[in-house]
């Protein structure tokens, strides 16, 4: 396996990371603490446009100075991770960990987990503090992040949160790490 920063004629090959998952629990943020439901949904993929608009946003995070990483297994792009660079917060001391996926048949492997330490080496660079993290809510996705040390936010970013209102605001403290 080898990890490694990508480039912008790469990123074609984030169309080919296998989504596809089954998830049977989901975390709601709710009167302030987590709560979590039975709900069973069988993600074949990416919904419709949502790859190529993510793939979009990949690109303007390296035309941004931010950083994108890729997990590769031979030429296969097998995981993807990225950062944006931009300082945010009231102490602009948040760097927002964009996105993180694992194919399918490469889960398990402790890929996301080398993923993640690459994201926090990048925040770092970048003068972060705290990685934010806005996180899909299924049970595996927010138990995986737990693991990795993170938790609530302590002051969710508000343009984040409008965007993505049922994703579940964690932060990671760099410092320390």
């Amino acid at each position: 396996m080898v990890y490694r920063y990508m480039k912008m004629e790469e990123l074609e090959s984030f169309l080919e990371i296998d989504r596809r998952e089954v998830i049977e629990h989901v975390y709601y943020y709710r009167d302030g603490k987590l709560e979590l439901e039975e709900e069973y949904y069988e993600m074949d993929g990416f919904p419709e446009g949502e790859q190529q608009a993510l793939l979009e946003r990949q690109r303007r995070i390296l035309e941004g100075g931010g950083y994108v990483i890729g997990a590769y297994n031979g030429d296969t792009l097998i995981g993807i991770t990225s950062v944006e660079n931009k300082l945010r917060g009231k102490d602009c001391n948040y760097i927002k960990m964009d996105i993180l996926f694992v194919s399918k048949n490469y889960r398990g492997r402790g890929i996301a987990k080398a993923l993640m330490e690459s994201a926090v080496k990048a925040a770092r660079k970048l003068n972060g503090k705290k990685l934010y993290i806005s996180a899909t809510p299924s049970e595996n996705t927010i138990n995986f992040y737990f693991s990795m040390g993170c938790v609530l936010a302590k002051a969710l970013d508000e343009e984040l949160f409008n965007l993505e209102p049922y994703d579940i605001h964690l932060e990671l403290d760099l410092e320390g790490r």
